[in-house]
């Protein structure tokens, strides 16, 4: 629920200093439900060349927003508990992993409502179909929220032309040297495979395995949209590279921004310019437009105390008549 005091802050605020709502928008958070926005994806890329196993990296996020914070010195501090059940295509779980997580705010921080925490665990794995269930709980407010993966590992063993799955991306940014460096580039993922205002963009990445180094030394590349009825609803121009070894990688964005609310599959395609042989691969993902928001206690709490800052001695008098 929201607090009196909270909502009389912030309207307090908006009627003498006229903060629009468009400003008071951009405090919340992005989801409105109970729980803690998780999301989840799951991708396959070949592990070594010639081995049947899979490298797979299970993303996921959740919204910082929607945690509990409990007062900790100079920062509110939210404490979090992964667990993960890797379970075969029988439904036997072959493996478990439970991992603490920790998210802190410096009081002096804003929270705004585009901050996502993003993190992976990386399985290998035979080839295939895996189901995985995700369940983050907040220790501090009792609040928790799941998410159920199922991915079909292939093999990658073969020599013929292959393609890993389409790794979808929030971001494409220079290297820091972080955990999500890779290919020299920053590359943040889209566990929600979520598109719209706030990521106009479409980023993604993947892999190219088993080009012929025989002849001509290009491959193409094709990349087409399709609604949820298979109709094409936006093609991109094909791009030609040139070939550096057997393997290649695909890095790209495409603008989804003129795109209507709904699901959609980007369909990337390879052609070997050398031995004509083509692969596709394909992914899910949505565009929608809308924001539903509405911030949990302790947020509005963070709020109120950091605009209650904003507040000259007598604006302070005034709301405490």
């Amino acid at each position: 629920m929201w607090t009196k005091r909270g909502l009389g802050i912030i309207f307090y605020i908006m009627k003498n200093r006229l903060i629009n709502l468009v400003t008071l928008f951009l405090l919340l958070p992005t989801v409105g439900h109970c729980g803690l926005d998780l999301a989840s994806s799951w991708y396959a890329y070949r592990y070594q060349k010639g081995d049947s196993m899979a490298y797979t990296v299970l993303y996921y996020s959740f919204s910082r927003e929607l945690m509990s914070f409990d007062e900790e010195d100079s920062l509110w501090v939210a404490n979090l508990a992964l667990s993960v059940e890797l379970s075969d295509s029988t439904g036997e779980i072959i493996d478990t992993l439970f991992k603490p997580l920790k998210t802190s705010v410096p009081k002096g921080e804003m929270v705004t409502r585009s901050y996502t925490v993003f993190d992976y665990i990386e399985p290998i794995l035979y080839p295939g179909r895996y189901s995985a269930k995700l369940l983050l709980t907040d220790l501090s407010g009792g609040n928790s929220d799941t998410s159920i993966e199922r991915i079909s590992v292939p093999d990658f063993s073969g020599d013929s032309l292959s393609l890993s799955d389409i790794t979808l991306l929030s971001e494409i940014a220079e290297p820091t040297g972080g955990k999500f460096t890779r290919y020299n580039k920053d590359l943040l993922p889209n566990p929600s495979a979520l598109y719209g205002v706030r990521l106009p963009i479409m980023y993604f990445y993947c892999e190219i395995y088993n080009l012929s180094l025989e002849g001509d030394s290009t491959y193409t590349v094709r990349y087409i949209i399709l609604d949820k009825q298979r109709k094409p609803v936006k093609t991109l121009p094909e791009e030609v590279y040139r070939k550096s070894s057997d393997t290649g990688v695909i890095l790209g964005g495409i603008s989804i921004i003129a795109l209507p609310d709904g699901d959609y599959t980007l369909a990337i395609s390879v052609e070997d310019n050398a031995s004509k042989r083509k692969i596709t691969s394909e992914k899910q993902f949505a565009v929608t437009k809308r924001y539903v928001s509405v911030p949990s206690d302790t947020i509005l709490e963070i709020m109120t105390s950091q605009i209650y800052y904003l507040l000259s001695e007598d604006e302070k008098r005034g709301l405490a008549n």
